[in-house]
């Protein structure tokens, strides 16, 4: 039996719920220097978009199970980890801004 991106990622990696965004995890490290790309593994297509309402570029990719979105900050990289669902959620709520 294969796993998904999504579920990898989980397992391998520390994560914390975030509050009241179900599907939703953050890296429990804060904010590290491995990019988005390094994360995946240089598999998936990453976007970079500045979004209305947000201070920092983000960047994003989706995967089997869910996605990745990070948030560029001066000092490395805050990244959430999202199953389908909160990927969808998150990704329509910073294009509604």
């Amino acid at each position: 039996m294969t796993t998904n991106m999504f579920h990898e990622l989980k397992n391998n990696y520390k994560w914390k719920p975030i509050w009241g965004c179900p599907g939703r995890y953050i890296f429990s490290s804060g904010v590290v220097k491995i990019t988005i790309q390094q994360l995946t593994n240089n598999i998936n297509t990453v976007y970079e978009e500045i979004f209305t309402g947000t201070t920092d570029p983000v960047l994003y990719c989706f995967f089997e199970g869910g996605g990745l979105i990070s948030y560029r900050k001066e000092n490395g990289y805050l990244h959430t980890l999202c199953d389908t669902d909160g990927m969808n959620r998150k990704i329509a709520s910073l294009k509604q801004n």
